[in-house]
């Protein structure tokens, strides 16, 4: 094998370790914050959300706003820019399964693995839970590779 090819290759399985490690790492200390103790006292016993939702996250800052949620079709909407004009984006479907790495919990899924979002944003699962009446703490997925996804921080919404 040609030099250059030798060092492309141990360029590309360093950067891939790298990204495994730092995932692995972060989802860690994501999985052992007061946000994943609070996430884990939550439940679905209220109403699932419908509507409008004010979200917060402490991970990424940009024009992310909130959510909009139809109950009646099961999908939902993020929402950006100001809360007097909201630009719509990134739709989601949305299910009740158990949490990915809480098993023992009853979560709503938002999946945005769906053909009219960009690529990226296929690999992103989030996951709710009620706080609080009409509070929600949210978990946010990223499936790198199958079967372990890594669990990049936590988001809020409320009305």
């Amino acid at each position: 094998m040609p030099k250059f090819l030798q060092i492309i290759l141990l360029i590309l399985l360093t950067g891939g370790f790298l990204i495994l490690f730092l995932g692995f790492l972060v989802t860690w200390r994501n999985n052992h914050s007061i946000d994943q103790k609070k996430f884990f006292q939550g439940s679905l016993l209220g109403m699932i959300p419908d509507g409008a939702y004010k979200g917060s996250v402490n991970f990424y800052k940009a024009s992310w706003i909130g959510k909009r949620f139809d109950r009646e079709n099961n999908t939902g909407l993020n929402l950006f820019g100001s809360a007097q004009a909201p630009e719509e984006r990134y739709p989601f479907v949305t299910r009740i399964e158990k949490g990915v790495h809480d098993a023992d919990l009853d979560v709503l899924v938002l999946d945005y693995n769906l053909s009219e979002n960009p690529w990226w944003l296929r690999r992103i699962r989030d996951e709710i839970v009620e706080v609080s009446s009409g509070k929600y703490l949210g978990k946010v997925y990223l499936r790198v590779f199958p079967g372990y996804p890594f669990t990049i921080g936590f988001f809020e919404l409320e009305r």
